[in-house]
């Protein structure tokens, strides 16, 4: 981890308009001040700043919700953060601000982890693979004497969102392992939730697989034509009765088709005699002389009433 320094701390109530300021050495500093005279709300508000807040607030500053401007070096680069309620603002030494953000989690912990060179991911509870916050980062430099002094690594609150963190904290923070050791631990241990589940989903299939196993019933075919031969003698008989069917209807076609061509031929008969009649229909509607009717001897006058 990189070295922070803290230089100063600036401590601003709107509600009763008043503001404090805080100047801290390069070298050790001593906070001295009578019982409830807000000395450990001073020292919680420079974690509270850096996204680090401690297990108990003294009620009276938590509905004071102060702003606190926190001015810190790293690495002899300064920097100045700005905190009022869950609202956290980093800037440079120019006063330009680099980022403002509200998630502890997700967005202001892996900011304040990449400045402190905070190199760890640890599980969560819910299985999700995090950047600790802050707060797991501070641990070892701060012990309230609310929580700290009965429990040790217990004076910030959230700790619980990472479930036996304390033995990774403090071979991390003691440089027993490297960063690199979390992160093949982070592997390895997605690893073994994935097999055991792939272990139980491979058990629970072969409880069902034996479920059925004993459920089933032995399938014998027997295809000699003895074992058929009621059911091949109907369906011969089917067959004959549709062979049958077929030179029936085969049959009524050829009729049908016999019938059809004789028809056609008195169809074309008709018109050839109905074509002759409308000939000399209108070839007798041409005469102007008398008709003698070789037959009958009869002489017919075109003029003539027509019976």
């Amino acid at each position: 981890m990189k070295n922070l320094r803290l230089r100063r701390l600036s401590l601003l109530s709107k509600k009763e308009r008043t503001g404090r300021t805080e100047i801290f050495d390069a070298g050790a500093n001593v906070v001295i001040g009578a019982n409830d005279t807000g000395k450990s709300c001073l020292i919680k508000s420079i974690y509270g700043a850096l996204a680090a807040p401690a297990s108990k607030v003294n009620p009276r500053w938590k509905a004071l919700n102060p702003v606190v401007r926190l001015d810190f070096s790293i690495n002899a680069t300064d920097y100045t953060v700005v905190q009022h309620g869950k609202y956290i603002a980093l800037f440079d030494n120019k006063e330009r601000m680099l980022w403002s953000q509200t998630s502890v989690v997700s967005q202001i912990g892996p900011r304040i982890a990449k400045l402190l060179d905070f190199g760890i991911e640890l599980a969560t509870k819910n299985q999700d693979v995090v950047v600790p916050p802050p707060a797991f980062c501070f641990m070892p430099f701060y012990i309230d004497q609310d929580s700290g002094w009965q429990n040790s690594w217990t004076s910030f609150g959230g700790l619980a969102m990472i479930p036996g963190y304390r033995k990774d904290i403090v071979e991390f923070h003691a440089g027993v392992r490297p960063k690199e050791f979390y992160a093949a631990k982070i592997l390895r241990d997605e690893a073994i939730r994935l097999r055991d589940d792939l272990m139980g989903e491979q058990k629970a299939l072969l409880r069902a697989a034996a479920r059925i196993q004993d459920r089933r019933r032995p399938v014998g075919l027997d295809f000699r034509p003895e074992v058929f031969e009621d059911r091949i003698t109907e369906l011969i008989a089917e067959a004959s009765r549709l062979e049958e069917g077929y030179g029936r209807i085969r049959r009524e076609i050829n009729e049908l088709q016999s019938r059809k061509a004789v028809l056609l031929e008195e169809g074309e008969l008709a018109k050839a005699a109905l074509a002759d009649l409308e000939a000399d229909y209108r070839f007798s509607t041409r005469l102007e002389s008398e008709i003698v009717c070789p037959t009958v001897s009869a002489v017919f006058s075109p003029h003539c009433p027509r019976a």
